[in-house]
């Protein structure tokens, strides 16, 4: 459906029709398994909790619009085998939201949470993943319930 073809609708019903929306939590004790610098985090370590005209089944979320999207993702570390330095990303088809520090290899706790407002054309993407900075190998443990990933369509 149009974007025009909703704001008329809209105009004349008063009823906002079905904007995209969705909210993926991670399974329980989730373990990343990092085989590269950067690991997507995918419906392998997530659970879609709800997903609203858009499809993120995936893990990796899909603009079905054009427009200002709003993304909020965390993650709560606690363990890694490899690595100095673990961080949590948001990376869409336009730039890479990047929380650094976001944990340490070998510490107890390392939480990283983003919240983002960003510019997106149909079929553009978004996804979360960890990056380990200084190795390409090693895995990282979340608690249960504490990796998430939500976005909307703002306007």
């Amino acid at each position: 459906m149009s974007r025009a073809r909703d704001l008329a609708s809209y105009i004349a019903t008063g009823v906002m029709p079905t904007q995209p929306a969705f909210l993926l939590q991670g399974k329980t004790g989730t373990a990343i398994s990092l085989t590269s610098a950067y690991q997507v985090i995918t419906n392998t370590h997530m659970d879609t909790t709800f997903d609203q005209a858009s499809d993120v089944a995936s893990g990796v979320f899909t603009a079905p619009f054009t427009g200002k999207y709003v993304f909020s993702a965390y993650c709560y570390h606690y363990s890694s085998t490899s690595g100095n330095s673990i961080h949590f990303s948001l990376l869409t088809s336009n730039n890479e939201y990047l929380v650094v520090g976001a944990a340490r290899s070998g510490s107890t706790n390392g939480p990283g949470f983003l919240s983002v407002i960003t510019d997106m054309d149909a079929s553009d993407t978004a996804q979360i993943r960890v990056r380990n900075w200084d190795s390409s190998t090693g895995s990282v443990s979340i608690s249960a319930g504490q990796l998430w990933f939500s976005g909307y369509l703002a306007v």
